[in-house]
């Protein structure tokens, strides 16, 4: 049988958006050809979710880096 999901959940905890949660079903990018593509699979399919840290320098530390998109002429270019 066939069974149909939400993709993306999230609870969020309106009194403290720190302790919000989410998940999406398939992983971290939508680029099939992307490590990160399926690495969420499981803990969306165990109804288990994500917690953002609360501390934007723990993101900062814990993160892979800093991607930075500019329009095409942007600043001069």
């Amino acid at each position: 049988a066939h069974v149909h999901g939400a993709g993306y959940r999230a609870v969020y905890d309106l009194s403290d958006l720190g302790n919000s949660r989410f998940i999406i079903a398939t992983g971290q990018s939508g680029h099939p050809l992307s490590s990160f593509y399926g690495n969420l699979v499981e803990p969306w399919r165990n109804g288990r979710f994500l917690e953002l840290p609360r501390d934007p320098e723990e993101l900062i530390r814990n993160g892979l880096g800093t991607l930075i998109l500019r329009p095409a002429g942007a600043n001069g270019k």
